[in-house]
């Protein structure tokens, strides 16, 4: 699978395209090791899985088979790269979605992976999913919230499972025994506020997928650094925009700044280009997108960076990240 440029009317009609069906039935009692590597997730049939490395693949494929024989997919959140093992390892029943570039699977990629993990669930009061990522936690956290909320909404799930990927999260933090900042990065989060409006509310205003002109960037109270910061936006592997020239600001309550004791500014991008007839041109976002800031050029140190999805800023015009929304942001 591979996650592209989604637009919200093709998030719609792929969450409308699941009927609902009985509840599930609960999964039979089994004992599991202390120390295993698969944490079944409680009134679901999903299991978070470790990541298969080389030295831990067969281990992880013989509980599988040993619990629930062929009745059982894997499904690889990482996003890119090698995945470390062969499918063959789990008799060939995974499923590796691939999202180059993205910080977090792609809303429709989202959508699409919840409407297929609900038909095979369906097919067979005996089947379960494995879900696993690189790192055991961010991409595979927000799979999980997702696919658990989409399975309350369409009765896959006893009535007292919560119907909101925030509350699965907090759920899944609980079983891991940390906080939801510690398991997930402010994007993810963000993700999962967008995947509740979708599954609740529908497509917000103005998502039709057309997308926005970009017409500026500004970083407010923002350190001040010996050169701007680079401004780059991109979408999978495409560059939208790339921007190392801003206008400064120094702002006039900016007295202590940051723990470096440098003080805040208002760093000013513009985004038009002025072709030969003089008429400005204005670069347009479209679907999931990455903001990314470094020191001084694309190469320079990061400084932090967010993923967004253009069609829930589009009804205001204006998509206002504050520091703690900000993937690594420091102060």
């Amino acid at each position: 699978a591979t996650g592209g440029r989604s637009t919200t009317h093709d998030v719609l009609q792929a969450l409308r395209s699941s009927q609902h069906s009985d509840p599930m039935q609960a999964p039979p009692a089994c004992s599991y090791s202390a120390d295993s590597a698969l944490l079944y997730v409680p009134r679901t049939r999903l299991i978070w899985m470790d990541c298969p490395t080389p030295e831990r693949v067969a281990t992880l494929a013989s509980e599988l088979e040993d619990h629930h024989e062929e009745h059982y997919m894997v499904w690889n959140v990482a996003g890119t790269g090698d995945p470390g093992y062969e499918p063959e390892a789990f008799g060939g029943r995974v499923v590796q979605l691939r999202y180059p570039g993205h910080l977090c699977p792609p809303v429709l990629t989202l959508v699409e992976a919840c409407a297929s993990i609900h038909a095979w669930l369906r097919a067979d009061t005996a089947n379960f999913v494995a879900v696993h990522c690189k790192s055991g936690r961010g991409r595979s956290a927000v799979m999980l919230a997702c696919v658990a909320a989409f399975l309350a909404v369409h009765g896959e799930a006893d009535e007292s499972s919560p119907v909101s990927p925030i509350d699965w999260l907090s759920y899944l933090a609980h079983l891991r025994g940390v906080d939801e900042t510690a398991l997930t990065l402010p994007t993810h989060r963000r993700y999962l506020q967008y995947f509740a409006e979708l599954l609740h509310s529908g497509v917000p205003p103005g998502g039709d997928g057309a997308g926005c002109e970009l017409r500026g960037v500004t970083l407010h109270s923002f350190p001040r650094l010996s050169t701007p910061p680079c401004i780059h936006i991109t979408s999978g592997t495409r560059n939208l925009y790339l921007c190392t020239t801003a206008a400064e600001a120094e702002l006039p309550d900016a007295t202590v700044g940051t723990q470096s004791g440098r003080k805040r500014v208002a760093y000013s991008y513009q985004s038009a280009r002025t072709p030969l007839d003089g008429r400005p041109v204005w670069p347009i976002l479209q679907g999931d997108a990455v903001l990314t800031i470094r020191e001084a050029d694309r190469s320079g140190p990061l400084l932090c960076r967010a993923g967004f999805h253009v069609d829930f800023a589009a009804a205001a015009g204006v998509l206002r990240l504050p520091c703690n929304a900000l993937d690594g942001a420091f102060t």
